[in-house]
């Protein structure tokens, strides 16, 4: 009985170590490094971030309160960042 407690554990711990296959996503140290030394980088983003605040504020059909919530920062609103991997063979 012993001997197959002590089996199921070993198994359950090498499937742990062997689901964390895929390394960290590097989008936010390049992204950082971009902001510091590319001028370029740094103002479309700048740019984007106008352009979408400029959406939000212009959106008819946001609810009254999360307009002002998101004009005037008094209430809480979370920004999700989402990274879209885009895998291929390097062909046309």
């Amino acid at each position: 009985m012993i001997r197959k407690i002590t089996l199921l554990s070993l198994a359950f711990l090498l499937i742990h170590f062997a689901s964390f296959a895929q390394k960290a996503c590097g989008f936010d140290a390049i992204h950082q490094r971009l902001m510091a030394t590319d001028p370029a980088y740094a103002q479309a983003q700048a740019q984007f971030r106008a352009s979408w605040n400029a959406y939000l504020d212009a959106y008819d059909h946001m609810p009254q309160g999360l307009k002002q919530t998101l004009a005037n920062g008094t209430d809480t609103v979370y920004e999700i960042p989402v990274v879209v991997h885009i895998m291929h063979t390097g062909g046309a």
